[in-house]
C-alpha cells in the first residue's frame, strides 16, 4: 500500500533472487539514500558476469520506482 507520509531509509545492501526463468539473476544491490533521493551504488551477481547497474530516483512516500 502506498503511504505518502511514510518515512523510510533504504540505505544498505540487499540480497535479490530471481524466481522465474526470465529473471534468474542472483546477487546483491547496494543503495544509498540522501533525503528522498536513492542511488544504486553497486550490484553483484552470483551467477553471471553482467555489468554493474546504476540508477537514481526519488522516493514517492514508501515507494521507490527506479530504472537501472
Amino acid at each position: 500500500m502506498h503511504d505518502p507520509d511514510a518515512v523510510i531509509d533504504v540505505t544498505g545492501v540487499f540480497d535479490y533472487r530471481g524466481t522465474t526463468p526470465v529473471y534468474f539473476l542472483r546477487g546483491d544491490i547496494e543503495f544509498e539514500q540522501n533525503g528522498n533521493t536513492v542511488n544504486v551504488l553497486r550490484t553483484t551477481y552470483d551467477n553471471a558476469f553482467d555489468r554493474t547497474l546504476i540508477g537514481t530516483a526519488d522516493l514517492d512516500g514508501n515507494r521507490l520506482v527506479i530504472k537501472l
